[in-house]
């Protein structure tokens, strides 16, 4: 019977009476069949390693031998072998020992170990779990850098000459700024660096912020709006920086549940969406114009440093894709029109909602932000869940999306209600849209990313930060541009037709979506069961059982 050498020990192994030296004691205790030893070496030959032992038994070979058992997780996982959870940065294993470690652990011999290795392919590393800390803190310091401005801007610029379609362009060049340099930065991503990107853009959001703190010293008039206008666009152009980074650091790290992450990182920008206005409106309101944005600014300057010293660096080899090849894909499109049509409905909201409460639940001006509390809160606590779904059952993702976007669609008719209904509106049942809007948003969302990513794997893009950063780009522009088209049409329909009607037709977007998608995955279900029944005709499967059975 021919003897099996373990992988790492080499000719001429001498016999033991166990292998304790060969993949630790935790593993090798956990045998149960004999150990057979090599022959010794001939002269001359190489020597061998001392402490190891062959581990044999019939129909199996141990792949390779390691010191110690935390090593066997990294030999399973073909994508997280390496510290960083990818195959650049720690290697990838002999298809060998995968195969060899797949075969042990699908054997039943040794059911314990089995579940050590699971457990342990589940933890975060380091570098993850640091990764996380440095995306989360952008999400909430970029959120409450964007909301800060709205409890005490707009009375302050009209004070220094700026009417109120001119304070609608400041808030509105902030998305359109970052439309375009989302495009631009997410395309040369791999060329400038991601971890460069992400503490630059940091660093320039946190000074930009400063710098809006001291324009109530700037002279009224054309010079204070150019000069909004100026360091809003900085803030735009930081903002796509860092964010666009991010989404590709985290699909690196994490490319196997990025839903989930990105769900459970969407928790941390709810937050700064509302503890943003609040928190703004006090400090204003207690030390004046300058200390909200100082004090905020100083806090993101902060940041800097630690995610300089803890983020992990995901550099890759510049690779030129093709951005056009990848926008112009069917389905990427459907999902460019799903991401502009959630944005656009939340933009909406910006002009319109606090005036409609106002007016018709004439409630006072501080519990305005409490109602839109409903909204942000059940997105950001479905999120996750929804993130974990999304990941853990890929094949539901177009459910979520196509549901996702006429659940949207139906709550923003109910709204209102629109006037068609003849239903009174009342605050309860305003509450109880507003909420099931926000986690609606979450439903479709959620799973875009890595349907994106997928549809460009499908169609032959190459995988690393080069197609990283086209898909963040892309997104975030995509996000950027209906936060721009949304606050403007919504603002012009609510002033024409009245909140009611505003809010029906604006449920058009995720409603044309949704019946679009809807039509493209059905289209695309068909394609695949008529290539398939082409593939395997019933005909050639009959023939060939037939040819089977008379061999046997």
């Amino acid at each position: 019977m021919p003897l099996a050498r373990c992988a790492c020990s080499g000719p001429g192994v001498q016999r033991t009476p166990r292998p304790a030296g060969c993949h630790g004691t935790a593993a090798s205790a956990a045998l149960s069949w004999p150990v057979r030893a090599v022959p010794a070496a001939a002269p001359g030959a190489a020597a061998p390693r001392a402490g190891h032992a062959q581990c044999r038994r019939p129909g199996w070979r141990w792949p390779r031998c390691s010191r110690s058992p935390r090593a066997l997780p990294h030999v399973r996982r073909r994508r997280r072998c390496g510290p960083m959870g990818s195959r650049a940065a720690g290697g990838e294993q002999p298809p060998g020992a995968r195969r060899g470690l797949l075969v042990f652990l699908r054997s039943g011999r040794d059911d314990g170990l089995s579940e050590a290795v699971g457990e342990e392919s589940r933890r975060l590393t380091r570098e993850q779990l640091y990764t996380l800390v440095a995306a989360a803190s952008i999400n909430f310091s970029s959120m409450m850098c964007y909301s800060i401005l709205g409890p005490f801007f707009p009375s302050e610029a009209e004070k220094k000459g700026a009417s109120n379609t001119v304070v609608g362009l400041i808030f509105g060049c902030f998305a359109l700024v970052n439309f375009l340099t989302s495009l631009i930065l997410g395309n040369y991503l791999s060329q400038i660096g991601a971890k460069f990107m992400f503490v630059s853009g940091m660093f320039v959001s946190g000074c930009v912020t400063i710098l809006f703190g001291i324009l109530d010293k700037v002279p009224s008039g054309p010079m204070f709006i150019g000069f909004c206008f100026l360091v809003r666009a900085m803030d735009a152009i930081s903002f796509a920086a860092a964010i666009t980074a991010s989404f590709s650091i985290l699909a690196k790290a994490f490319p196997t549940n990025i839903a989930t992450v990105l769900g459970s990182l969407e928790i941390f920008s709810g937050l700064g969406l509302v503890l943003g206005p609040p928190l703004g409106g006090f400090l204003y309101q207690s030390f004046g114009y300058e200390v909200p944005f100082i004090a905020l600014g100083c806090i993101v300057l902060a940041l800097v440093p630690v995610n300089m010293c803890i983020l992990p660096r995901y550099d890759s080899t510049p690779r030129k894709e093709s951005f056009w090849k990848l926008i112009l894909l069917p389905k990427v499109l459907i999902l460019c029109l799903t991401i502009f049509s959630l944005s656009a409905c939340l933009g909406f909201f910006d002009p319109t909602i606090s005036l409609f409460i106002l007016k018709k639940f004439t409630l006072p001006a501080g519990y305005v932000g409490l109602v839109f509390l409903g909204l942000a809160l059940s997105y950001s606590l479905s999120s996750p869940l929804l993130g974990l779904v999304s990941d853990k059952l890929p094949y539901i993702r177009k459910w979520l999306l196509i549901f996702g976007d006429l659940m949207t669609a139906a709550c923003l008719f109910m709204l209102g209600p629109a006037p068609v209904l003849h239903i009174e509106s009342q605050l309860w049942m305003f509450v109880l849209v507003l909420v099931l809007i926000g986690f609606s948003l979450g439903m479709s969302a959620i799973p875009v990313f890595p349907e994106i990513l997928q549809c460009a794997y499908e169609n032959g893009f190459e995988e690393g930060l080069s197609l990283l950063g086209l898909v963040s780009g892309l997104f975030n522009a995509m996000w950027s541009l209906g936060a721009f088209v949304g606050p403007i049409l919504g603002g012009f329909l609510n002033e024409e037709l009245g909140f009611e009607w505003a809010a029906a037709i604006q449920g058009g977007w995720p409603l044309l979506s949704g019946l679009a998608t809807g039509i493209f995955y059905i289209i695309e279900a068909t394609r695949k069961s008529s290539s398939s029944s082409l593939q395997n005709p019933p005909g050639d499967n009959e023939e060939r059982t037939r040819l089977m059975g008379n061999e046997i």
